[in-house]
């Protein structure tokens, strides 16, 4: 075999090698599982679909969800009906010495009458707050659900490739409308901020109609829009936090006060003190021994609950002497009501 034949012989054999692998990756790729072309269409379409869906989720609240209905009277047409009172001259014809400038009220009138047109629009508006509230909260938490449930319900029927997608997006929407109800701080304490409010505009307004019961020269009408201002933002979820705090400082402040004086020991004489410890550690012993009977006597003596707990009792038993003994005639007193029980001077 000559040199050129050599070489031929080398390229049949290149050439039949480049054609086995050619073979080989044409049965891969052919072989390999791939998802129809309408599948993977669909997966596309439903993959824009979803991410419309999430996007549109912070916009669930705009739908018109009401807790009741309409109000016969607008807030618009109220201020419409009630403009003569709630202009800016309102205090310039109070002032002014004739009746025919305010339409012939006198200024007492005048003044009663701007109040009630002012609390008529700010009740009003007051309830159009609270129906946006409550509408905002059950918008999104109803979009949020029907776009996660529809996106679920869309993967049991889709592809392969669009399941992925869907669940991804529905994963998306939970999410997002888990970052919402983080937000919406109002939420679960929705109930407490309007019974915050509305105790908060039931004293401001006890304090108008208080103030109206005087005449226009002490209660003129300057004050009374001020007061009338303050009405109208009572009627705040700022007001009614600051109100919850208030009251929940109060209450901490009181139950201190009460563990303090429980746990705080009235100073004594060491005679006298002596007797306490012995009839302190006498009622110890009583809850040591599980003698419930002598010990349920002494608390209806003391005019204390019993416990079905005897420890717990046992404390209540001797948190009462404590309180009851602040001197010698006081323990004296003690052991005398107590001789009955104990068959003992202590």
């Amino acid at each position: 075999m000559g040199l050129d034949d050599h070489d031929s012989s080398l390229d049949k054999l290149q050439l039949f090698e480049r054609f086995r692998t050619s073979e080989r990756s044409h049965y891969e790729f052919s072989t390999r599982p791939q998802s129809p072309p309408a599948s993977r269409g669909v997966a596309s379409f439903l993959t824009l679909i979803s991410q419309c869906v999430v996007l549109s989720v912070g916009l669930a609240a705009c739908a018109a969800f009401r807790g009741a209905p309409v109000s016969v009277i607008s807030t618009n047409a109220a201020i419409l009906a009630n403009q003569i009172y709630l202009s800016e001259d309102a205090i310039t014809k109070f002032n002014s010495s004739s009746d025919a400038d305010r339409g012939g009220l006198t200024k007492r009138q005048w003044r009663d009458t701007v109040i009630n047109a002012y609390i008529e629009v700010i009740d009003l508006r007051y309830t159009d707050f609270r129906e946006e509230l409550n509408a905002e909260t059950a918008a999104l938490n109803l979009g949020v659900d029907l776009a996660a449930l529809g996106l679920t319900a869309a993967g049991a029927v889709a592809g392969t490739g669009a399941v992925h997608a869907l669940s991804a997006a529905s994963v998306g929407v939970i999410g997002a409308g888990a970052a919402f109800n983080k937000d919406v701080y109002y939420q679960k304490t929705l109930p407490a901020l309007f019974a915050a409010m509305d105790t908060n505009r039931t004293q401001a307004l006890i304090g108008i109609r208080t103030s109206q019961k005087s005449d226009e020269v002490i209660y003129p009408l300057g004050i009374a829009l001020s007061d009338v201002r303050s009405y109208e933002a009572a009627g705040s979820i700022e007001t009614a936090i600051a109100k919850l705090t208030a009251i929940a400082n109060q209450a901490s402040g009181d139950a201190d006060k009460q563990l303090h004086a429980l746990f705080t020991a009235a100073v004594v004489d060491d005679a006298t003190q002596t007797r306490k410890v012995a009839i302190n550690r006498y009622v110890r012993n009583l809850a040591t021994s599980n003698d419930k009977t002598t010990l349920d006597s002494i608390a209806n003596i003391l005019k204390v609950n019993t416990d079905p707990n005897i420890l717990t009792e046992r404390n209540t038993v001797i948190l009462e002497m404590d309180k009851r003994v602040t001197d010698k005639p006081s323990m004296d007193a003690l052991s005398t009501l107590l001789n009955p029980i104990t068959k003992k001077d202590f």
